[in-house]
C-alpha cells in the first residue's frame, strides 16, 4: 500500500516554480473500508480486522488542500453521503488548484467525535474548529500537528465513533496556464487515532466455572496525538514506527474496566468481552530483558488475579486492533495467545475506472 513516512507534514515543505503554473484539477475518491473497497493485498491478508459498525466508518470528513506556502487553497468539510450510511462509496471529489506544487493535503474524519470527561460532561475529542481555517488563509502546521486526544480516568475509553486522519504530500504537475485544465487524480488514506481490544476467554477446564470481574491493562497512555507524526508504514500498510507526545515512560497508567455477570463455564465455554478503544503508545519497560514486553493484562476471576505479559506487543500503534485469547486449562494454568490485526485501512482512491491496484 505505501512504504513512506506520512501522518506528519511539518518541517521543510519546498516551494513551487518562480511562476504559477494554470489550474489542474485535484480528484479524490472515497471508498469505504469493506471487504469489497479494500486493496486486494489487504483482503488476502487473514490477520487483518474488518471495520465493525459505523463507529469504525467515516460519518465525516473534511479535505484541506494547503500550497507549499502553507495558504490554504481548500477546506471541504463533507457529511453527505456518509451521514447515516458510513459504509456507502461516495462519489469523487474534485478539486481546482494551482498546478506546478507539491501539496500538503490534510484528511480529518469524524471530527464532531466526543467523549465524557470526569465531570460526566460530553466534550469534543478533538479540541479544534477546523471550518476557522478559511481558504486565502495561512495555515496554522504546528497548531494542527500538536492537537491531543486525551483520556483523563483509568476506567475512560473512546466511545462513538473513532476519530481517524492523515496528512499526504501530493504533487501537482505543472501545467501550462494556456492548456486545457488537466485531472490528476491521488491515492490517499486515513488511520484511525485508536486501539481496539478485543478478549475472548475460553474454559476448557471440566470442573470450575470462571466469573470474569475485572480486566487491567498496565502502561496504556492517556494522550496521542492526533494527526499522526512521524508515522512509517511498511507495504502492508502496517505503522512500523512512529512518535508519541510522552516524554520518556512519563503519563503512563493502569487501565481498569469491571464486569458482573460474566462467566465462562467449563467444558468449553467461550466468553468475549465488548471490544473497547484506548490510545496508542510507546511504553518501554526497564525490567524487560529485550525490549519486548512491555505491556501486561490482569485478569480477575474467582477472586484470583491472572498476570502476563502480551508476548508480541513491544509497541502500540494506532489502528491496531489487539485480539486476546485466554484458554483456561484449570484453576492453575492459562494458555495465553496475542493476535495481532491491523485494520484495513480508510483508503481515498482515484476514479480510475478499473479495479483496485495491488499494495
Amino acid at each position: 500500500m505505501v512504504g513512506a513516512i506520512l501522518g506528519s507534514c511539518s518541517g521543510s515543505h519546498a516551494d513551487g516554480p518562480d511562476t504559477d503554473g494554470g489550474d489542474a484539477m485535484l480528484r479524490l475518491q472515497v471508498a469505504m473500508s469493506t471487504p469489497g473497497t479494500v486493496s486486494r493485498a489487504a483482503q488476502s491478508r487473514a490477520d487483518y480486522s474488518a471495520p465493525t459498525g459505523p463507529n469504525e466508518m467515516m460519518q465525516e470528513l473534511r479535505i484541506i488542500i494547503v500550497r507549499p506556502d502553507l495558504t490554504i487553497e481548500h477546506n471541504d468539510h463533507i457529511t453527505k453521503p456518509f451521514l447515516n450510511n458510513p459504509a456507502i462509496t461516495a462519489g469523487a471529489f474534485q478539486y481546482r488548484v494551482v498546478s506546478g506544487e507539491t501539496k500538503l493535503v490534510y484528511l480529518i474524519v469524524n471530527e464532531s467525535a466526543t467523549r465524557t470527561d470526569n465531570n460526566g460532561q460530553t466534550v469534543k475529542l478533538i479540541n479544534y474548529d477546523f471550518s476557522s481555517l478559511t481558504p486565502g488563509s495561512r495555515l496554522p502546521e504546528s497548531q494542527l500537528s500538536s492537537l491531543l486526544i486525551t483520556l483523563d480516568s483509568e476506567t475512560e475509553t473512546l466511545n462513538g465513533v473513532l476519530p481517524m486522519s492523515e496528512c499526504h504530500r501530493v504533487d501537482v504537475p505543472f501545467v501550462d496556464p494556456v492548456q486545457p485544465v488537466p485531472t490528476f487524480p491521488k491515492r490517499l488514506f486515513v488511520t484511525r487515532a485508536a486501539v481496539k481490544f478485543t478478549l475472548n476467554i475460553t474454559n476448557s477446564s471440566s470442573l470450575n466455572d470462571f466469573n470474569i470481574e475485572e480486566i487491567r491493562i498496565n502502561k496504556l497512555s492517556r494522550k496521542e496525538y492526533f494527526m499522526p507524526r512521524n508515522t512509517v508504514y511498511n507495504d502492508a500498510g502496517e505503522i512500523t514506527a512512529y512518535q508519541v507526545p510522552n516524554i520518556g515512560n512519563n503519563e503512563y497508567y493502569t487501565f481498569h474496566r469491571s464486569y458482573t455477570d460474566v462467566t465462562a463455564r467449563a467444558e468449553g465455554n467461550t466468553v468475549t468481552l465488548p471490544s473497547f478503544y484506548l490510545l496508542e503508545g510507546k511504553y518501554a519497560d526497564p525490567n524487560s530483558p529485550d525490549g519486548e514486553l512491555n505491556y501486561s493484562l490482569t485478569i480477575r476471576m474467582n477472586g484470583c488475579d491472572y498476570t502476563k505479559y502480551f508476548p508480541n506487543l513491544p509497541q502500540l500503534p494506532r489502528n491496531t486492533h489487539v485480539v486476546v485469547n485466554v484458554n483456561i486449562k484449570n484453576l492453575d494454568e492459562l494458555d495465553w495467545q496475542i493476535d495481532l490485526r491491523p485494520y484495513s485501512s480508510v483508503e481515498l482512491n482515484p476514479d480510475f475506472g478499473l479495479p483496485y491496484p495491488e499494495a
